[in-house]
């Protein structure tokens, strides 16, 4: 069985859009838009992978930590809008384990993401794991399909 995957972002067209590209890739997805829905969903449905918008986390970086202390194996991705060293920087203290462009066609997310899950599970999840870098590489497109 596919993993659960939680897609957080507060526009409701990019969330639903990544949702959809994600479930007919036969992944179980769960949405969240806001900062409380998204810590009740993480603790109730247990995703393997969380997807956080960055435009979500302006502000809000430290929910990433509280995903991470709740959902310790979980991988943490980062959807950004540019990928600028400060961003990348955020989303790695607060524990985030790699990011993808936004601006990355439907097949690259699904191989970064099948890429990351499958790295996490040769090293045995990510509690432990060096959280000083994101692992993750950003994909270059100029537009999404």
């Amino acid at each position: 069985m596919k993993p659960r995957i939680l897609v957080v972002d507060a526009h409701d067209a990019g969330r639903e859009e990544l949702a959809g590209l994600l479930s007919d890739r036969g992944y179980r997805v769960v949405t969240a838009k806001g900062p409380e829905e998204m810590l009740d969903l993480a603790v109730v449905t247990a995703p393997e992978v969380v997807m956080v918008d960055d435009g979500f986390l302006h502000g809000h970086w430290q929910m990433l930590s509280h995903i991470r202390h709740r959902l310790p194996s979980a991988l943490i991705l980062v959807l950004l809008t540019y990928g600028d060293a400060g961003q990348l920087e955020l989303a790695s203290r607060a524990g985030a384990n790699g990011f993808v462009l936004k601006s990355a066609c439907s097949a690259e997310l699904v191989t970064v993401i099948e890429g990351k899950l499958s790295e996490v599970g040769r090293k045995g999840g990510v509690e432990g794991s060096n959280q000083s870098s994101p692992l993750g590489q950003p994909l270059d497109r100029e537009e999404r399909r």
